[in-house]
């Protein structure tokens, strides 16, 4: 059952949701109304999109999604799965919920129990990394399937959802774990975006640029360098951006 919740002005000088995409910050807040007492909500997109976007044609699972993706990889919220569910821990929720009449569990407790803020941020469950680990593995996994099912090269399948997706920091996100293989942070892939012209200006680059990284150092790094510079990589994998159906002119 939904519930009122309040919210703070400090949640609008966050610097770190202050780069979340608009769409993610709404989902988090409407997350906070779907929470059971103790801050832990079902994280199943479907679910979050009819009782927090019903009436939005254009948000779809994948869009929540690749928001909640964004969430994610914050120190706001952590993702856990109990069985074959997923959901989601909001931290220091009773810090900044105040609970007159505390209801009962709801939702599943983390893997761990009934953890205080400090333990979710330290026990090995319940860490960002491993929040991160288990969105990846999922969230990979039925990217490649939509990929696949789609009968589209990477390049064209990626570019289609920039074209007809509203969160299209949330697929430059997807295409950026393909071409990279490595998670995004979306706090610091948004503002590369932000600084190259948003992410339907980086997306045209990112195939080549990822196509001539060597795989050492940071591939955020790597790609805002690449972007600030006006040369076109000199090094470029033939074979990947063959694989990816790059063709001149992408």
């Amino acid at each position: 059952m939904a519930r009122s919740r309040q919210i703070k002005p400090e949640f609008f000088e966050d610097e770190g949701v202050g780069n979340w995409s608009l769409g993610a910050r709404l989902l988090f807040i409407g997350m906070w109304t779907q929470a059971d007492d103790v801050g832990n909500v079902v994280a199943n997109p479907v679910f979050l999109k009819s009782r927090i976007f019903p009436y939005d044609e254009d948000v779809t699972a994948e869009t929540i999604h690749g928001w909640l993706s964004e969430c994610s990889v914050s120190t706001h919220v952590c993702l856990y799965e109990v069985g074959s569910e997923r959901f989601a821990h909001i931290k220091n929720f009773g810090k900044h919920q105040t609970i007159n009449r505390p209801g009962k569990w709801r939702n599943p407790e983390p893997p761990t129990g009934k953890l205080t803020e400090d333990s979710l941020r330290t026990h090995g469950a319940l860490t960002e990394d491993s929040g991160m680990k288990s969105k990846s593995k999922s969230k990979s996994n039925g990217d490649s399937d939509s990929l696949r099912s789609s009968g589209l090269s990477p390049a064209q399948f990626f570019g289609k959802r920039m074209r007809e997706e509203s969160n299209t920091l949330g697929v430059l996100g997807q295409a950026f774990e393909h071409v990279f293989n490595a998670s995004p942070d979306y706090p610091r892939l948004g503002k590369i975006a932000k600084d190259n012209g948003g992410p339907e200006a980086v997306y045209p680059r990112l195939f080549r640029i990822a196509a001539s990284w060597q795989g050492m150092g940071n591939p955020h790094n790597y790609l805002d360098k690449a972007l600030k510079s006006d040369v076109a990589p000199e090094k470029t994998d033939a074979e990947k951006l063959r694989d990816w159906g790059v063709v001149d002119g992408d």
